[in-house]
């Protein structure tokens, strides 16, 4: 597989991943009841989600996007390129945490057939696991802002405006943990735009 064909393949499991995130965040999760930020955080509130159809489907997307970064890392490195090496380590890095966090919720929605009622043991696993979760997914979602921005200084990689859409989603990536921000609506802007630009440069 060329870089070109790993690119495309990367950005194009990222956009379907993201497209499905951003579905499941303004439409479904609202519908459950998760409006605030803090109601991630409530237990009342995660128990029925976690066996859900729609964080089902999260999980998986999550999954996808580990692979499709890793494609994506694949198809960006190279050895004549500071930026373009440190853009792909981070594309690696963050890659095996977003696979982590969606097999995680099939662990947790498997945990709900263990949780008994008015249990402080149970509810203090389910706690544990949403708080482990949440700090991966922290860290996921930055080192994937960290991919976007160091490749926004490499004008041999990609168009300077999609560079700079780049740098630009790179923003609420990296701020994640600390400003709750549509972050899937940002990167999937950006991974469309990416894919767009790969398949023009493939034809003929």
């Amino acid at each position: 597989m060329t870089r070109r064909d790993a690119t495309i393949a990367g950005s194009t499991l990222l956009a379907i991943a993201f497209l499905s995130h951003s579905i499941v965040m303004l439409v479904f999760e609202p519908a459950m009841g998760f409006r605030e930020f803090s109601d991630f955080f409530d237990l009342t509130r995660i128990v029925p989600a976690l066996s859900s159809t729609a964080w089902y489907v999260g999980n998986v997307m999550h999954v996808l996007i580990g692979l499709g970064l890793l494609l994506l890392a694949s198809g960006i490195h190279s050895p004549d390129s500071t930026g373009r090496v440190f853009a792909a380590a981070f594309g690696f890095a963050a890659a095996p945490l977003f696979v982590i966090i969606g097999m995680s919720g099939v662990v947790g929605d498997q945990l709900v057939g263990l949780l008994t009622e008015d249990s402080e043991r149970d509810a203090a696993l389910l706690g544990l696991l949403v708080g482990a979760r949440t700090t991966v997914l922290y860290a996921a979602v930055a080192l994937f802002g960290g991919m976007l921005l160091a490749t926004s200084g490499q004008a041999a990689l990609w168009p300077r405006w999609l560079r700079v859409l780049g740098a630009l989603a790179s923003i609420p990536a990296l701020l994640f943990a600390l400003v709750p921000t549509p972050v899937p609506v940002f990167l999937l802007i950006w991974s469309a735009a990416l894919l767009f630009v790969s398949w023009r440069s493939a034809q003929p």
